[in-house]
């Protein structure tokens, strides 16, 4: 987070905030789902964020936060259900 443009309080903030939504997201969706739909559904977040910040990082300094944010809430989804699944 400390190298991302801006101030590094409320970045680690911001992100920190983000992986609440994805943890309750992703427990919901894995008692409606089911195990693999879910985790498709989230590496592909995790994918998107990377992939974007790989192609436009470079374009758009301002929008670097918000791929790291799509990248991380799918981690930490991911590692969520499979913290849940192995239960």
């Amino acid at each position: 987070m400390k190298n991302i443009e801006g101030n590094v309080f409320l970045n680690t903030f911001v992100s920190s905030l983000s992986e609440l939504p994805a943890i309750l997201l992703s427990g919901f969706m894995y008692k409606k789902l089911g195990i693999k739909i879910t985790l498709i559904v989230w590496f592909s977040v995790a994918i998107i964020g990377g992939a974007c910040l790989m192609i436009f990082g470079s374009e758009d300094k301002s929008l670097i936060p918000i791929f790291v944010l799509f990248a991380k809430s799918g981690v930490t989804a991911t590692f969520n259900l499979c913290y849940l699944a192995n239960a």
